[in-house]
């Protein structure tokens, strides 16, 4: 039986890995329930999230380079 570490070895990983921190949605919760008192967010995540939030230009570009790298991905209308 192989160990976790040589099994990974031998995976070859998407280009950008299989989960890019760049394209994920940031979904607030407005139910009053808080889940931690302190964040562990990075400081370029925050900027990203801020931006995508606040320049039209940047979010359609970021949309649209998710659509380009991802032909056959589920639709991400639900940004709008």
């Amino acid at each position: 039986m192989k160990s976790v570490t040589q099994r990974i070895k031998e995976i070859k990983q998407p280009t950008g890995g299989y989960l890019n921190p760049k394209e994920l949605e940031v979904i607030e919760l407005q139910d009053g329930v808080e889940l931690y008192l302190k964040e562990n967010i990075s400081a370029g995540l925050k900027k990203h999230i801020e931006k995508m939030k606040t320049d039209p230009l940047y979010r359609e570009q970021m949309v649209q380079k998710y659509k380009n790298n991802r032909p056959n991905s589920i639709p991400i209308d639900m940004l709008d």
